[in-house]
């Protein structure tokens, strides 16, 4: 296994992560078991060890879409570390990315939804993405 990220849920003092992610993919708390809950490979999301060839989600320019995007309409978009719903026209975030930390809309408590333990590894798609499971 490469170097893991650990993703945690809200301020993390306790030690437990709620995802971990290594070689592309994202495990439940600390992997064990070795078994992926989800798998990133050329654009493309995929649910546990994809063996079916079939995404669940497509990620490209930014931009997470269901399954295989035909449609052209994305379900998220990603810029300047903050996350949106759609195709961003309110211009307001769903979720902000900042020194690690997963905030809900445009962070004013200062309060985290999520905590990403040595974020510079991690790929703004996989925090997108990430942010979508809470």
């Amino acid at each position: 296994m490469s170097s893991e990220i650990r993703v945690y849920k809200g301020h993390y003092t306790s030690g437990t992560a709620k995802w971990t992610f290594a070689d592309n993919r994202l495990y439940s708390g600390h992997y064990a078991s070795g078994t992926a809950e989800y798998c990133f490979d050329n654009g493309k999301i995929y649910k546990g060890h994809y063996a079916s060839g079939t995404a669940v989600a497509n990620f490209d320019r930014n931009r997470i879409y269901n399954g295989h995007y035909a449609c052209g309409s994305s379900e998220w978009c990603v810029d300047g570390n903050h996350i949106y719903a759609g195709h961003y026209a309110s211009g307001t975030a769903k979720y902000c990315l900042d020194d690690g930390k997963i905030y809900a809309g445009h962070y004013a408590s200062g309060t985290a939804v999520a905590c990403v333990d040595r974020p510079n590894d991690l790929p703004l798609y996989v925090l997108a993405f990430v942010a979508t499971l809470f």
